[in-house]
């Protein structure tokens, strides 16, 4: 389960556990519990054993201390007390690759001797890597992938906040995870799910204008957290005032909630530069602030020019240490050599660093609100999900849903029904051609996201086209010389081409677009397949053959 930080992955989490409380269900902060390979045991054999304890309804507390530890075993069952001693010999021996070895096993044996089925959940699970520094633990990987292939009745959830480096341990081709996992990207809200939450916030008290709705999705992107902590915000300025929540009321609460140091917003942050910046000495972290300062400042800036601008102060290398660390990191997002901050609002909030300065002073000044949004309405003028890469990202994350389902045709611009793929994999396909073999002159193609499927051989190449207006006709005439000079080249055929174009596809170019058999999806059909992809596709009215 992927998703960057604050968009609700615990909070699902905790939710499972409380809605079936008869059933073992462990969860853990692996980022709390890596210190040492005898910590990360000893809290996981003890999560184990609290997850069976709460499913049986035992009043019985499972220590994590050694003799805690074995006189919980022996409770549950005689014959794991030797499986505990054993890992607990490890611990002494300090023979870390058995003990993570050993540790790793015990949810299967746990499972095998109860007759229980278990579910183990670790949170922030890319972090399990820091266990890597101890000696005998190079194989870590390859031990938690032979726990996942045991037999028996064992399920393990990941979760992980800091999507580039899960994506590399889990996703990566030459992982021992690779294939291991389903993945399930979790994205800021869609505009109708942002009006249910501020519905349930505010209950028509006081009353609400649609307009307000729309307003706070726009200055929050859709990220839970936010929409939470603005709403609430909102409310407590539309009761003071003119008891009407109106777009001005979520203007002001914005301006309270990122200029004031107390608001929630504010509050995370800072959170988030504390986080950022966190390195060994001063200087690096120096560095990585004025490089977040710099990328929030410009919205969107060429990675060499900005190194370029740092060579001054810093050698090149540090410099691009730097920057693959807040892009590793998630901070940044890269795509074709352009950076951008990841968190639309913690690049406004870097950016009101003089109002936040002088709170009170700010917060009573309608020129320093009129600053702030006129700032905002400059750097975001459109939505989230249409800036660049976080658009594309948006287009993946859709496709990676891809399960062979049934669809109405109309979603991509076509008649009846589209029977889906059911997607292998998601990569991007560059090539360059400096002698003109695949084209008429020396050029370079680019396809934004291929598409494989799994066993029906279906290849899809997607264009996703985030500008202010409407698709050309020359730009639909470059996607396909692409597609035929990457087919040429990597020796494949696309038995599908999709553009998707969120302003939609002028007269002439969606001529061309049919004249070749495109897929063609605007904003609000992209919105709505994402929705689709959302329920369950077991029961029969969910197929496009319902004309749903």
């Amino acid at each position: 389960m992927l998703g960057l930080r604050r968009i609700g992955k615990t909070l699902l989490l905790d939710q499972v556990r409380r809605r079936h409380p008869t059933a073992a269900i462990a969860r853990l902060e692996v980022d709390a519990i890596v210190t040492s390979p005898e910590d990360f045991a000893r809290a996981f054999v003890s999560e184990l054993f609290r997850a069976v304890l709460r499913a049986r309804s035992s009043q019985r507390y499972a220590s994590e201390m050694d003799e805690g530890l074995q006189a919980t075993a022996v409770a549950l069952h005689p014959d794991l007390e030797p499986m505990v001693a054993e890992l607990l010999d490890a611990i002494r021996a300090e023979a870390h690759g058995r003990l993570l070895n050993r540790t790793l096993r015990f949810p299967a044996d746990v499972s095998e001797t109860l007759q229980i089925p278990l579910l183990v959940m670790l949170d922030e699970f890319q972090d399990v890597a820091r266990l890597r520094a101890f000696p005998e633990t190079g194989n870590l990987l390859g031990a938690f992938r032979a726990a996942l292939d045991r037999p028996g009745r064992v399920a393990f959830i990941v979760a992980g906040s800091r999507v580039t480096v899960m994506r590399r341990l889990i996703e990566d081709g030459g992982s021992p995870l690779f294939t291991r996992f389903t993945g399930l990207d979790l994205r800021p809200f869609h505009s109708d799910a942002t009006f249910e939450l501020a519905s349930r916030i505010w209950e028509d008290d006081p009353p609400f204008e649609p307009d307000a709705v729309a307003r706070l999705h726009r200055l929050t992107g859709g990220w839970p957290f936010y929409v939470h902590a603005l709403a609430v915000r909102a409310r407590a300025v539309a009761l003071a005032g003119p008891n009407v929540m109106s777009p001005d009321a979520v203007d002001v609460a914005f301006q309270q909630e990122l200029v004031g140091r107390g608001g929630n917003i504010s509050l995370h942050c800072q959170y988030l530069l504390r986080t950022a910046i966190e390195a060994d000495g001063d200087a690096r972290r120096n560095r990585l602030e004025a490089i977040l300062r710099s990328v929030a400042r410009e919205g969107l800036v060429p990675r060499a020019r900005l190194a370029r601008r740092f060579t001054r102060h810093y050698s090149q290398s540090e410099v691009y240490s730097s920057i693959r660390q807040l892009v590793d990191e998630d901070f940044l997002l890269e795509a074709g050599g352009m950076l951008r901050l990841a968190d639309p609002v913690f690049a406004v909030w870097l950016n009101v660093e003089p109002d936040r300065r002088d709170p009170l002073a700010a917060l009573g000044n309608r020129d320093a609100l009129r600053r702030l949004l006129s700032w905002y309405e400059a750097q975001h003028a459109e939505d989230r999900t249409e800036m660049g890469r976080l658009f594309e990202q948006q287009v993946e994350n859709t496709v990676r849903q891809f399960r062979g389902q049934t669809v109405p045709g109309r979603l991509f611009g076509v008649d009846g029904a589209l029977a889906l793929p059911a997607t292998s994999s998601v990569e991007r396909m560059r090539l360059d051609d400096p002698h003109g073999t695949y084209g008429e002159a020396p050029d370079s193609y680019e396809l934004n996201l291929v598409l494989a499927g799994g066993t029906s051989g279906e290849r899809w190449a997607i264009e996703c086209k985030h500008r202010r207006g409407a698709l050309t006709r020359g730009m639909v005439e470059r996607f396909l010389k692409s597609v035929r000079a990457i087919e040429r080249a990597r020796g494949v055929h696309f038995t599908h081409l999709w553009i998707v174009a969120p302003r939609g596809i002028r007269p002439d170019a969606s001529a061309l677009a049919t004249e070749h058999g495109l897929l063609r999806s605007g904003r609000r059909q992209l919105e709505a397949l994402g929705r689709l992809l959302d329920e369950p596709f077991d029961r029969p009215d969910q197929t496009g053959a319902t004309g749903r």
